[in-house]
């Protein structure tokens, strides 16, 4: 169903290129712009670029019914089908829906939702029997809070026939109570309405967009409780802001660059968000540039121009990844430290001057690394247990209760878990997973969604998880600052050589 003209032209692909993976699930993101500039429209291609690669969305705006939503939805869709003209774009639009819940939170009175066509966004002025699908698809709690919090006069206009547009815009203009856990756009609600789309509509999101979040009525506790909800639910968080002028830096106030050149109220909530992005007017064109990516503080130029209306990417020359040399010394190795490729690992971060952990215990047969080695106890061994049984029956494979190779498998868990990004040496298997007990690792990576990559050394060759598929990869480099390395026991001399020129393209020549 993807096509790989959207995709290149998509401004989410130039996006990730540009700070070498993109957002990632557990992570939270803001757009901030001017009013009017097209904050809602960018959050939209974003969904979308997920959505046209199977991936779930959980939509959920302050700022328009779920109506509007979908129809802006559909314009930019129609544009975009137009423009790069997709086979058969009615049967991508219904697949779009399938995997899309919109919810919208005009106040906070009120919770209207639709995954798909069927489900109107004001009950009062839906059919009679599309109804029954609008009540059943709020949240108990928040049914709960209309029919407890709302007056009598609310009340009873609710139960009444469809409400005249002036009505209804009143009601959506009137700002809610402020929320001492995030403004007007309670935090609560969000957290309620995320809740509810995961245990009663068993939609799992791969990413989560909150249109119109109130952040100047948020709190830093309101912040730290969407980061928390983004880890719990495995998703990227997306947010829009409304910035009112340019940033400035107060006289005699001292601060990095990149936290100077957010603008408020996002400025406040820095340390919060891992990515930001800001929209500037361009001529005719709008222009995406970045202020923060994750902790890195060379930040990329986008150099991006971005159709006015849909978010398309008009640019000519599309920006390509970064692949200078970095600083070593702040990247850290997760790995086990056993003979072999974890061996060969530990001695390249060492040899580069990274930092490295590895994920060891008491009398481990196979330990060949004291540099950075930490001694797991028992209840620590056991803590990703429920994953390892969850991965056995991926991989189709007992979880094995031999002592040592259970723990061994057990410290894999650690070392995925504390990685943003998996390096493996290994052989793929013709069912896609990695043979022995390397495969634990790499299905852990691709359960959790991480950046994968495997080298084969029968095929002598990397390749890369694009989530459906391996795909070849020439030149792979180390990009987050927290990865992981592991692999086979039995490491050929290509495949020493595969990971020594790893460090190689990431870090320059080695310095020792």
């Amino acid at each position: 169903m993807y096509r790989k003209e959207v995709s290149e032209r998509s401004p989410m692909r130039v996006f990730e290129r540009s700070i070498h993976g993109g957002l990632g699930r557990g992570n939270v993101g803001a757009v901030v712009s001017r009013v009017g500039l097209g904050k809602s429209a960018l959050l939209i291609q974003f969904a979308l670029d997920d959505l046209m690669r199977d991936r779930k969305v959980l939509h959920i705006s302050h700022e328009a019914p779920v109506d509007r939503v979908r129809s802006f939805y559909d314009e930019i869709f129609h544009e975009m089908s137009l423009a790069y003209q997709i086979a058969q774009p009615q049967s991508v639009r219904l697949e779009i829906e399938r995997n899309r819940l919109i919810f919208s939170l005009l106040d906070t009175g009120s919770v209207s939702s639709a995954p798909s066509d069927e489900r109107p966004s004001q009950r009062s002025s839906a059919p009679s029997d599309e109804r029954p699908s609008q009540r059943s698809s709020a949240p108990s709690d928040e049914r709960q809070s209309q029919r407890s919090s709302a007056p009598s006069d609310e009340r009873q206009s609710q139960r009444s026939s469809a409400p005249s547009d002036e009505r209804q815009s009143q009601r959506s203009l009137v700002a809610g109570p402020v929320s001492a856990r995030g403004g007007s756009s309670s935090v609560t609600k969000i957290e309620q309405t995320v809740r509810f789309a995961r245990e009663v509509a068993q939609f799992q999101p791969h990413t989560i967009i909150v249109d119109g979040f109130d952040f100047d009525g948020a709190t830093p506790g309101a912040m730290t409780a969407l980061g928390a909800l983004a880890r719990e639910a495995g998703a990227e968080l997306w947010l829009s802001a409304k910035s009112a002028m340019h940033a400035s830096l107060n006289e005699g106030t001292a601060m990095p660059p990149a936290r100077a050149s957010t603008p408020e109220p996002l400025r406040r909530f820095f340390e919060h968000l891992q990515v930001i992005l800001t929209l500037e007017s361009d001529g005719d064109d709008v222009r995406l540039q970045l202020l923060k990516d994750h902790d890195n503080l060379e930040i990329s130029e986008l150099h991006l121009s971005l159709h006015p209306t849909t978010m398309r990417v008009v640019t000519d020359e599309l920006p390509v990844a970064q692949e200078s040399p970095r600083d070593p010394r702040r990247f850290h190795l997760f790995s086990g430290g056993a003979q072999g490729a974890e061996a060969s690992f530990g001695a390249c971060a060492e040899r580069w001057g990274c930092e490295e952990t590895h994920f060891s215990f008491e009398g481990h047969p196979f330990c060949a690394r004291e540099r950075g080695r930490v001694i797991l106890g028992e209840e620590e061994l056991t803590k990703g247990d429920f994953s390892l049984v969850y991965v056995a029956h991926r991989l189709k494979r007992p979880l094995s209760q031999i002592p040592n190779i259970k723990r061994i498998l057990q410290t894999v868990w650690h070392q995925i878990s504390q990685a943003e990004e998996v390096f493996v040496v290994g052989s793929l298997q013709e069912d896609g997973t990695v043979r022995g007990g390397t495969g634990w690792g790499a299905e852990l990576a691709r359960l959790w969604n991480k950046p994968i990559y495997v080298f084969d050394q029968e095929k002598a060759a990397w390749l890369r998880w694009d989530t459906t598929r391996w795909e070849r990869d020439e030149r792979p480099i180390i990009r987050r600052h927290n990865f992981a390395g592991l692999g086979t026991t039995r490491l050929s001399g290509e495949g020493k050589k595969a990971i020594e020129q790893l460090f190689a393209r990431s870090f320059g020549d080695s310095q020792r």
